[in-house]
């Protein structure tokens, strides 16, 4: 309980005194006398309380109060004059209040701890009446806990000078965490606080892997290798392959963020290291995971085409269980985290879009020796971080093969609909291919569709007319198929991970010979899938999506160069969070700036070797504060001050 600081503190010692300044969303503390008699009602079902109050300055406003009428009007008959937690709301001109929260007496004048809670599971006043009940005996044990972990670095005393809190105990820092003597004694407090768990974070980053042994594995079939390809590699893949194979060839078991963004050429970097790999002495085995069956069978087909030499072998959901799995090289899908796969350890294993896969997944073929290199266009924020504080290597690809561009735009409701519709209209017209992702494949039964006469519209009108209205709310394929197929008929396919294998192939090769020409499917096409003829996509509720998997989407268009356009379309309101995260992404194509923007944004999650939590609290010295980048910057001197002497021992 200790560890689960409050997320702000309501400054009761410092009310409103003016209801005119009060904050149109977040609830601020204002003391109100009640002017009326509270009159009970309802508002579109829901129960309601209305009265007139005054402020301390005179002003008189009428006040709404949600929730329990009985038990508010009970309360409001017990006082005159009360605090309250309350927001402003204008309309035509005139100011009105709604109440959140009557303060409890014992606060007034104090600052208030509100602590995270589930909403519609514990109410903030309970969660605030559970942790400081147990305060006292929570402490101590975490000073215990903290004492332990962090003096394997140095000795508190010293490591909280170093972290600006110079005179203090961990008893007192956690107390003023919680229930501080003043607004600059708690922010100091919460932030020591962060910077202890960021210290932690890595100490538990950095802790070895135990039993990891030396591998050297020869590389001197690289070059032979690289004149197998079809094409000559760009600057930036023959850096990659040449600093790969270096470290292969060091011998100490090496982890590798291949951080390339989407069409810098990963595929042919990776397939020349691990042709180099099969083909060195002693045997030598490579382990390619790929996130779904269509990738992997496009990897197997550009690896066998490129070294038609080798014995390398796909594995999916499909292949038989009897099936020799003894090749130095396989290339599958989950399916190769469930088959035996011989007796003999992978030197390598190659992680294809490590987002796509947990931490036990990607490792669960790493023997002591084995080098483990991963692919990614958009770090995950724990391999950000990982990358940023010296946990694993990064090799980074910037260069595309042929140059590109994106031009994205957010079209926000019905007008942003139009607006989208009348862009894409000729250029469908014109023999375009089209992908639409939606986020869900059917339809929820019964759910309206206030918005399906935007496709529908389009059969009746003329094609240079703009459509009146946007497509389903929820967006589904298969609501969306009839629409589609009625404005366009014998052009749209449809595409779902539900779909079998054959399907998925039958129906990317009418995208591909341009049979069909608009495609309508689920994020299916997220990764690695190539298009050569796409150069426009329609993303559906964008904001549903994380940055990653909107940049993989995105790299879907202009894989051949050329300009790439993206379309955001967002029926439903966002709030300021997810406008924010959009019109980021819409800003910038560079997938290394969109992960540093998402590790800022999600925070670093557990950065211990053995944790799975890849982005938020690393809920192991903090519960429910972000791993922050801010605070990891902050400690990272004194890391390095204290953990040198430590790793040459």
């Amino acid at each position: 309980m200790a560890l689960l600081l409050p997320d702000h503190h309501d400054d009761l010692a410092s009310p409103i005194q003016d209801a005119r300044d009060l904050d149109t969303k977040e609830a601020r503390p204002i003391g109100l006398r009640v002017m009326s008699t509270p009159r009970a009602s309802f508002d579109r079902g829901r129960p309601k309380v209305t009265l007139t109050v005054k402020d301390a300055v005179g002003g008189e406003y009428r006040a709404t109060i949600f929730g329990d009428t009985r038990e508010w009007i009970s309360a409001l008959h017990e006082v005159s004059h009360a605090y309250f937690m309350a927001v402003a709301k204008v309309w035509n001109d005139q100011i009105y209040l709604t109440i959140e929260e009557l303060v409890e007496s014992e606060w007034v004048g104090k600052l208030r701890p509100h602590y995270p809670a589930r909403r519609q599971q514990i109410a903030p006043a309970d969660a605030r009446a559970t942790v400081l009940k147990l305060l006292p005996q929570a402490i101590p044990r975490a000073v215990e806990f903290l004492s332990d972990e962090l003096s394997r670095l140095a000795p508190i005393s010293d490591l909280l000078t170093d972290l600006g809190a110079q005179g203090w105990t961990l008893d007192q820092i956690l107390t003023q965490a919680h229930v501080p003597q003043s607004a600059d004694h708690g922010h100091h407090a919460h932030t020591v606080c962060r910077r202890l768990a960021a210290l932690g974070a890595l100490l538990r980053m950095h802790s070895t892997n135990v039993g990891r042994k030396p591998n050297p594995i020869s590389m001197a079939d690289v070059p032979n290798r690289i004149s197998q390809l079809p094409w000559a590699l760009t600057g930036d893949q023959q850096r990659a392959v040449t600093e790969i194979a270096r470290r292969l060839e060091a011998g100490a078991p090496a982890h590798i963020i291949l951080a390339g963004d989407v069409g810098v050429g990963k595929t042919p970097t990776v397939a020349v290291i691990c042709a180099a790999v099969a083909s060195a002495p002693g045997n030598r085995r490579v382990l390619v995971l790929s996130p779904n069956t269509l990738l992997a069978e496009q990897l197997h087909r550009e690896f066998s085409s490129f070294f038609p030499d080798l014995w390398i072998r796909l594995v999916t959901g499909d292949t038989p269980a009897s099936a020799d799995l003894t090749a130095p090289i396989l290339i599958g899908t989950s399916a190769l985290l469930h088959r035996p796969t011989g007796e003999t350890a992978f030197d390598v294993v190659v992680v294809d879009e490590l987002h796509r896969w947990s931490r036990a997944q990607r490792e669960l073929h790493v023997a002591p020796g084995t080098h483990l290199i991963e692919l990614s266009a958009t770090p995950i924020p724990r391999t950000q971080a990982l990358v940023r504080y010296g946990r694993v290597s990064v090799i980074e690809m910037r260069d595309t093969p042929f140059p590109k561009s994106f031009i994205t735009t957010l079209h926000d409701g019905r007008e942003g609909a139009r607006a989208l519709f009348e862009a894409i209209t000729p250029a469908i017209r014109a023999g375009d291919v089209l992908l639409v992702v939606y986020p869900k494949r059917e339809a929820s039964a019964g759910t309206d569709d206030p918005q399906s006469s935007l496709i529908e519209g389009r059969a009746r009108r003329e094609v240079t007319q703009a459509p009146s209205g946007g497509i389903d709310d929820r967006h589904s394929i298969e609501r969306a198929k009839t629409r589609w197929e009625s404005a366009f008929p014998g052009r749209v396919v449809t595409l779902t991970s539900d779909d079998d294998d054959a399907t998925k192939s039958e129906v990317l090769q009418k995208i591909r010979d341009r049979s069909a020409q608009i495609l309508l499917c689920t994020t299916v096409v997220e990764v690695g899938i190539n298009l050569s003829a796409l150069y426009r996509i329609v993303i559906v509720c964008p904001e549903r999506h994380g940055l990653m998997a909107l940049h993989q989407l995105r790299g879907r268009t202009a894989r051949n160069g050329g300009e790439g356009y993206c379309e955001l379309l967002c029926p439903e309101p966002l709030n300021d969070e997810q406008r924010h995260k959009l019109q980021t992404f819409a800003a910038t194509s560079d997938g290394f700036a969109l992960a540093e923007y998402d590790l800022r944004r999600r925070g670093a999650g557990d950065l211990a070797p053995d944790s799975d939590r890849q982005s938020g609290a690393d809920n192991a010295f903090l519960f429910g504060t972000k791993l922050d980048i801010d605070a990891l910057d902050d400690v990272a001197p004194v890391w390095r001050r204290w953990a040198d002497p430590l790793s040459q021992e």
